[in-house]
């Protein structure tokens, strides 16, 4: 590329008069501005690939059947918590995952699409939901006014294991960073309320509010004793785990990601490919 450079204003008059002229100064180029920060709402608008298809194709995303069968005039919705790793806590969740690969080839990433392009990772708070079209604005609104509520507030959690979780029929097996549980139980608090939407329009619950130890991630699907966290997948396989693949696992988590804060304070509502930013109110304590 040729360089940036500055010319007088006789430089034009010069070159008509064939007369000589001291070589022009290059211009600098700054390249140590600072780039600014992308808001968090930025990658709700590249959150989801555009359909070119209404069939479902098992052959483009693994061998993993669509749950919620497309429909035309239906909108499938999502309620899930994201979270993008900082760089060091996605070096360490690489490693698990590349370890999970080297015992077994059939563990796919969470964390990277097949051109490496890192992906959020999620928290679900509803099952696979279908909305009609003129139920869309309502259901926004109705969930917006649910996660308001005062009880219920922006927390932190962090991981304290990682471990194989199959779902409720055993068709998809997921690699899974489990968590603590907020202080003030605020997950759970999350999930009542978004299954309160969900069973105000007669659509299907994620797990009973009533009960605290239950998970709210979608893949899962399985009811957890009050012993185990809550957790986001980071990998996924369409098989049982072979045993090299487990044993992979038993290495303690690095430490630095044992002491990662992950903070949430905005849920996130995706209905057909648009994702809205619902914001939690501050925790109290913060």
């Amino acid at each position: 590329m040729a360089p940036l450079v500055d010319y007088s204003d006789s430089a034009d008059e010069a070159d008509e008069l064939h007369e000589p002229q001291p070589a022009p100064k290059r211009r600098k180029l700054s390249l140590n501005k600072a780039v600014p920060t992308l808001p968090a709402s930025f990658f709700s608008l590249y959150a989801t690939n555009v359909r070119t298809a209404a069939e479902d194709d098992p052959s483009l995303h693994g061998g993993r059947v669509r749950q919620v069968a497309h429909k035309e005039g239906n909108w499938p919705t999502h309620i899930y918590l994201e979270w993008y790793p900082q760089e060091r806590h996605e070096k360490d969740i690489d490693f698990m995952i590349k370890s999970a690969q080297q015992a077994d080839a059939n563990v796919h990433s969470f964390l990277r699409s097949n051109l490496g392009v890192q992906l959020p990772l999620h928290i679900s708070l509803s099952a696979p939901l279908v909305l009609e079209t003129e139920q869309k604005d309502a259901f926004q609104q109705a969930v917006k006014d649910a996660i308001r509520d005062p009880g219920v507030r922006s927390f932190i959690v962090s991981p304290v294991s990682v471990d194989w979780v199959p779902n409720s029929d055993k068709s998809r097996y997921f690699l899974v960073l489990k968590l603590t549980r907020p202080p003030n139980n605020d997950l759970n608090k999350l999930l009542r309320a978004c299954n309160a939407c969900a069973r105000r329009y007669k659509l299907q619950e994620l797990y009973q509010a009533a009960e605290p130890e239950l998970s709210p991630n979608l893949e899962t699907r399985t009811t957890e004793s009050k012993d185990n966290p809550f957790h986001i997948s980071i990998a996924w396989t369409l098989y049982k785990p072979s045993v090299s693949a487990t044993d992979a696992l038993k290495q303690a988590l690095p430490a630095e990601l044992t002491e990662a804060s992950i903070a949430f304070d905005t849920v996130k509502l995706k209905i057909g490919n648009v994702v809205y930013d619902l914001p939690l109110l501050a925790d109290v304590g913060g």
